[in-house]
């Protein structure tokens, strides 16, 4: 039973944030699991690894900066339409 705890903790916590946070959030694991395998272990890194590692950073920049274009985009046009439907 104690080791479903962090389960359940999770899905508390899953509940009250956005699905884009909670994706990005999802990161934060593999990261420490890849510097503990870094710095504790010193398990040796590929050219091939550290070309995937930064793939994977390229495309979360990527998909973050769409996001806040996208949101930004999105308040904007809101911010217009109450502003024209005003006068």
């Amino acid at each position: 039973m104690a080791s479903d705890l962090p389960l359940l903790m999770f899905g508390a916590a899953a509940t009250r944030v956005s699905l884009t946070t909670l994706g990005l959030l999802n990161y934060i694991a593999p990261i420490m699991q890849f510097i503990c395998g870094l710095v504790i272990f010193h398990e040796q890194m590929t050219s091939m690894r550290w070309a995937g590692f930064g793939l994977v950073w390229v495309a979360l920049a990527l998909f973050t900066f769409d996001s806040m274009h996208t949101r930004r985009r999105t308040l904007a046009l809101e911010r217009a339409a109450v502003t024209a439907s005003a006068v």
